[in-house]
């Protein structure tokens, strides 16, 4: 389980990330559920949008991108 300083830090990593950088993530990123975007679909989306998600997808999966 995430503790609040790897959330905290998770929150200020991301928060760095560009469009790029979040959709590598996302199709590098061990899931339990399937992460079936489309190429369309993280284009329509706010940067600010795509980071929500992944972090809820983190959070979800208890699983941080580091560490």
């Amino acid at each position: 389980m995430p503790t609040v300083s790897s959330i905290d830090e998770l929150l200020c990593i991301v928060a760095t990330w560009d469009r790029d950088q979040l959709v590598n993530q996302f199709h590098s990123h061990a899931s339990r559920f399937p992460i079936d975007f489309t190429p369309d679909f993280y284009q329509s989306q706010s940067v600010e949008r795509l980071r929500h998600i992944f972090v809820a997808m983190c959070l979800q999966c208890q699983r941080l991108p580091f560490g």
